[in-house]
């Protein structure tokens, strides 16, 4: 009798529910950029070895895949950036010296070196990569206070380091004499959001070319830009100014998300776009048809202006740019890795 009597109510929940969730998939705003869609042929390439994506790295020789190792095995898997024929794998989850128990590395390689840090102790491994394997060339630890795990981390030259932290900052470090250049806060950068909301609502990713940093902003449409000056500190000159009156400040995935992620190199810039609700990246049973990962993917020049939009219809947690060979890499992030796709501009 109890369940006869709550079934209305249940069916009542139930309708609602579905309702909410199909305009949270269909209710999006388009980007600033106002660009028509632009054909595309999106690339598929077989993947062979088991493994689970969850960031990427690469230069002219190699593509190197960071693994989510859950066990003890290979953190690091190595492909050939001509033919993206699998090398080799290495960099072993764990305690010991030449192992890292939360491994994030430097999105640029400096050469054919790349650089793992260990986000929980910032020991910094340095290998080289050949054909054949990973040479390690270095150990060191980053003298930095407790920032908690360090979010994007590039390479400005061979020595200077640019990261970013969970609490809003963007520091430059010389790693050859292990110290903190400069330091800026996103408040400082752009006007218009609350201090006492900016670690939430001033959310952003950021990348380099060169001394320029371009930065997009998670709950407001807008990419800006700005510079190192030589001595690699912050110029403070200009300043971006955005408008909260349209944030709803109590329920932060009641909020619009614009630009998750963006990639910089070879004076081209792409921004990984939303436009959808928050609410609409949460799982089942939140959203009955599961999360919405479908991105428009954003090309620009170094001056931000627009090129080529690909509105993706594919879930995917991030795109990366490769500048050498003109194409943007993805894949699909509900099923198994099979295949690494990309698109050429």
């Amino acid at each position: 009798m109890k369940v006869q009597r709550y079934l209305p109510q249940l069916f009542v929940t139930f309708v609602c529910a579905t309702f909410a969730s199909c305009q949270s998939a269909d209710d999006k705003t388009e980007s600033k950029y106002e660009l028509d869609p632009k054909d595309f042929i999106v690339m598929e390439v077989e993947i062979a070895e088991i493994l689970k994506p969850i960031d990427m790295t690469l230069n002219e020789n190699y593509l190197c895949l960071l693994h989510e190792e859950e066990s003890e095995g290979e953190q690091i898997f190595v492909f050939n950036a001509d033919n993206l024929n699998f090398l080799y794998k290495f960099a072993k989850r764990g305690p010991g010296p030449q192992e890292t128990l939360a491994l994030d590395f430097m999105k640029d390689l400096r050469g054919d070196s790349i650089d793992l840090i260990d986000q929980a102790n910032y020991k910094k491994l340095t290998y080289v990569l050949t054909p054949d394997s990973a040479r390690l060339v270095e150990t060191k630890y980053l003298d930095l206070p407790h920032l908690g795990p360090l979010q994007e981390s590039h390479w400005v030259n061979d020595s200077i380091m640019i990261f970013n932290t969970a609490h809003g900052d963007i520091l430059t470090y010389n790693d050859n004499t292990n110290y903190i250049v400069d330091r800026i806060n996103i408040s400082e950068l752009v006007e218009g959001i609350p201090k006492e909301s900016a670690n939430k609502y001033g959310a952003f990713n950021f990348s380099l070319d060169n001394k320029d940093i371009i930065v997009g902003l998670r709950f407001f449409n807008d990419i800006f830009k700005f510079k190192l000056d030589d001595q690699f500190k912050f110029i403070r000159e200009n300043r971006l100014s955005v408008s909260s009156d349209n944030i709803n400040m109590d329920e932060l995935y009641d909020n619009y998300g614009y630009y998750s992620y963006i990639n910089a190199g070879g004076n081209y810039v792409l921004a990984q776009y939303y436009g959808y609700k928050m609410k609409a990246l949460q799982p089942f049973p939140i959203n009955l048809n599961g999360s919405n990962l479908k991105y428009d993917l954003i090309l620009l020049d170094n001056n931000l202006k627009p090129l080529a939009i690909y509105p993706l219809n594919t879930d995917i947690l991030r795109a990366f740019l490769d500048p050498y060979k003109r194409r943007i890499y993805y894949w699909d992030a509900f099923k198994d890795f099979e295949q690494l796709k990309y698109i050429e501009f």
